[in-house]
């Protein structure tokens, strides 16, 4: 009897002061101390509390007010505000939201795969770079963890705002740090980054469920992935197990172990040689999946022994075990730079010996990244590592069981958009950033379709039919051809441009920046740069050339094609000392393209021919995977956009349909 009068006080009480169940407001990670705010814009601030709960907001003397819904969510909309800062927002419910240091100025979303994603620490001038960045504290950065999730989510994992100073430029995009940095520089107002990336990914990851469900294609993926009852994070958690598993079975079959390979001692006169830093499929291994053990022998200069050295090893695809001298000193795993200390212990006055075994769990393997970062140091000076190495297969795939499966891949039809996109809307923004579409090369056609999509559906989501979104299109890469041949890097890339039909679009080719070995072209400013000089002109209004000279037109003037740029009235120019034009190509009817040749008629047309060609019928310029002799720019140093003057049918063209089945 006791026991019911005490718990009939008790429910009274609860439902006499309602308070003690008040939950405290809360907002998503992305508002927080240090953020920038769109600048003469109507900008939504929104949260969460108890259902009817009245919240608030208290900014430049004026207070905004809302009530929470039944499922407590609530949002306030602040008016247009200038450039400037730093602002105070006071948020006020059952508890107390101060957000300090507050900026207005424009807001950039930057997202896509690894090639947006490139932080600063990995290009060559971004260490330099880094430590200049506290010059410029109105420059502010939000990294958006990578996530993936089966359903839209409302929040993003727990992240703020950072003043993009030394320390937290290092590990954000390059592109998107060097975009914000040009473009302040000529706006003179704060810059907010938001990045959103993620390396490997195809466009369908950053695509809404209910967008792909329209496409049958997409229809049964994504119904299956909707019947998951485990969140996204545990099915990884259980991937990430079972996988490290796989790679220790690896170990033990491994004849490297047995054969103690990493030993100092070991008789290595048999191993072949190879140049790291490199991708091993580009360097003698095309076909290898599995391990591959490598050995070095280095010497330690006086003025460094007895000391403890740092060993640096640029980067590993995937997982790696370190030996100096037959001792293990570190073992990682994922494709990132690898650090690791040397206790002068280990070392000698002569020869020492690293034995590297590297494990690739999938798609390339390899020691790879950029020279400098291959070395050994004691902080003072270094020893050069980059150069030959001598190598030996381990064990291959097909020597163990079946590697585990995972329902994730890059190309996970919605799961990058549910987790890391679909909480930043309504967020207000300037413009999109995206660098994105190595991953869909080999379904160029059907990217054509793909990309229009979500570049019209993430406006439609942000409330903002016009919202600028500004694109890099792909840079060669691959080893250059002889002769022409089908590439579908040139159809990605024409899909990309054909993109550009929408309002308030802009395009930076990367086109001559890239590397024949290397799907990260190392020159992310320059990219950055051609990227800002678009938003001058089409988000800014600059009157300035900011793109190379686009196709226009073609007429056929006997046994020549002459092919009519939109030059922006800067006059075409040729990087050739004997002004041969370069890059293009020529095809009768049948089809079949030749290596042409060209030259500048007058500021806007260049004359294409082949000596024996007559009756020619279609021109291509830059149609390649890495047409590494193109040379065709304007006066300011932009390359022509690569392009093609007929319409049949491409290398990727059957993916066209892949939409449709």
């Amino acid at each position: 009897m006791y026991m019911k009068k005490r718990l009939s006080v008790l429910i009274s009480l609860l439902i006499c002061c309602p308070l003690l169940l008040k939950a405290e407001i809360s907002l998503p990670h992305f508002f927080s101390d240090n953020m920038v705010l769109q600048r003469d814009m109507e900008v939504p601030i929104w949260g969460k509390a108890d259902r009817r709960e009245n919240i608030t907001l208290t900014f430049q003397g004026k207070e905004y007010t809302a009530q929470a819904d039944k499922d407590g969510k609530w949002s306030i909309t602040l008016p247009p505000t200038p450039a400037g800062g730093p602002h105070t927002i006071t948020i006020t419910g059952e508890n107390i939201i101060t957000l300090k240091n507050i900026l207005f100025g424009d807001v950039y979303l930057a997202s896509g795969q690894s090639n947006m994603e490139w932080e600063m620490y990995k290009v060559p001038e971004g260490l330099q770079t880094a430590g200049e960045a506290n010059a410029h504290p109105e420059i502010r950065l939000f990294l958006v963890e990578k996530n993936r999730a089966f359903t839209p989510q409302e929040d993003v994992p727990v992240q703020s705002w950072q003043v993009a100073d030394s320390t937290h430029v290092l590990d954000f995009s390059a592109v998107a740090y060097y975009f914000g940095k040009i473009l302040q520089e000529h706006v003179d107002v704060p810059i907010g980054l938001i990045g959103a990336y993620w390396g490997g990914t195809a466009i369908e990851a950053w695509m809404a469920a209910d967008v792909l469900d329209s496409l049958p294609r997409y229809k049964r993926t994504i119904e299956a992935l909707g019947r998951y009852s485990q969140s996204a994070t545990q099915l990884e958690q259980m991937f990430e197990t079972n996988l490290d598993n796989w790679v220790k079975q690896s170990e033990s079959k491994d004849q490297g172990f047995s054969g103690n390979w990493y030993q100092k001692n070991h008789n290595d006169q048999r191993w072949e040689t190879m140049t790291l830093p490199a991708i091993w499929e580009f360097a003698g291994l095309p076909q290898h999946d599995g391990s591959v053990w490598f050995r070095k022998t280095f010497f330690v200069p006086e003025a460094m022994s007895n000391k403890d050295l740092e060993l640096h090893l640029a980067r590993i695809d995937d997982h790696d075990i370190v030996w100096v001298n037959g001792k293990e000193i570190g073992r990682g795993k994922g494709y990132q730079h690898r650090v690791y200390q040397i206790p002068r212990s280990l070392l000698t006055n002569r020869e020492n010996v690293i034995t590297v075994r590297v494990f690739d769990s999938g798609y390339q393997g390899g020691i790879w990244g950029h020279e400098e970062e291959f070395y050994i140091t004691d902080r003072k000076q270094n020893i050069d590592l980059q150069g030959e190495w001598l190598y030996r297969k381990g064990i291959r795939w097909d020597d163990m069981p079946a590697r585990p499966n995972t329902v994730f891949s890059g190309s996970t039809p919605m799961m990058q958009y549910n987790a890391m996109i679909a909480p930043l809307i309504p967020f207000a923004l300037k413009g999109i950033l995206w660098y994105q579409g190595e991953s869909n090369a080999d379904r160029a056609y059907e990217y054509r379709t793909l990309f229009p999509t979500m570049i019209r559906d993430w406006r439609r989501r942000w409330q903002q039919e016009e919202l600028p979104f500004l694109f890099v299109q792909l840079a060669n890469y691959r080893q250059p051809v002889v002769e022409p041949v089908p590439s579908d890097w040139a159809e990605l890339r024409e899909a990309q441009a054909m993109a550009l039909s929408l309002q308030n679009t802009g395009m930076a080719t990367a086109i001559d920046l890239g590397e024949a070995d290397n799907v990260h072209p190392a020159n992310k400013k320059e990219v950055a740069r051609r990227l800002a000089l678009t938003a001058r002109a089409t988000i800014y209004g600059e009157n300035i050339v900011h793109s190379g000279p686009v196709f226009d037109s073609m007429d056929i003037v006997g046994n020549q094609i002459a092919i009519t740029f939109k030059t922006q009235a800067s006059p075409l120019k040729v990087n050739d000392l004997y002004g041969y034009v370069k890059g293009f190509s020529i095809a009768r009817q049948d089809r079949e393209f030749v290596r042409a040749k060209a030259y500048i008629l007058n500021d806007s047309t260049v004359m294409v021919y082949h000596d024996t060609m007559i009756n020619p019928a279609a021109v291509r310029y830059g149609w390649a995977d890495n047409p590494d002799d193109i040379n065709l720019y304007n006066q300011e140093g932009l390359p022509a956009l690569p392009f093609r003057t007929d319409d049949w049918p491409g290398k990727t063209y059957d993916s066209a349909e892949y939409s449709s089945k």
